[in-house]
């Protein structure tokens, strides 16, 4: 499991997600409008259908307001 970590200095719309190498959409960790404060999401390592993925490399792209973060992360299980 893997705990994603987040801080939102004002209320703004987020959206938290999984990508694989090629970019395709793996998982939506968190959508919608937050008020400001810390986060924290958990990926299970499983995709959208709740089937577990491979070992690996995966992108979390988190995108709130007008800026957009993405971070690279390694599954090895």
């Amino acid at each position: 499991m893997a705990y994603i970590r987040y801080a939102l200095p004002e209320q703004t719309e987020v959206g938290l997600t999984i990508h694989s190498t090629t970019g395709a959409l793996v998982r939506t960790l968190a959508t919608g409008t937050r008020k400001p404060g810390y986060y924290r999401a958990i990926w299970d390592g499983c995709d959208e259908g709740g089937r577990h993925v491979a070992q690996g490399i995966y992108f979390l792209r988190i995108e709130s307001g007008n800026a957009t973060l993405t971070r690279r992360a390694t599954k090895l299980d």
